[in-house]
């Protein structure tokens, strides 16, 4: 999830995972896969920013929960 703000200065989130494509026109806008349209007081480099940082974090606990659980199935073949 990312947080953006629309014109009228509201803050609002957004799944980053259904964005399908960010536009200048000249606001940024937002796409998702719905076909909705967010414009967004953001410039577009600092909404792909925030979704290379939300990706990265969530992948991140995602390796680590898979690590953790293999760590897990190890020891329990170990025994």
């Amino acid at each position: 999830m990312i947080e953006l703000t629309k014109l009228n200065g509201d803050k609002f989130i957004l799944n980053a995972e259904i964005i399908e494509t960010v536009e200048c026109v000249p606001d940024t806008m937002i796409v998702v896969f719905t076909g909705k349209r967010y414009i967004v007081r953001e410039k577009s480099d600092e909404v792909i920013q925030k979704i290379i940082e939300y990706k990265q974090r969530a992948y991140s606990i995602t390796a680590s929960m898979a690590k953790y659980i293999e760590m897990i199935e190890e020891r329990k073949r170990e025994h």
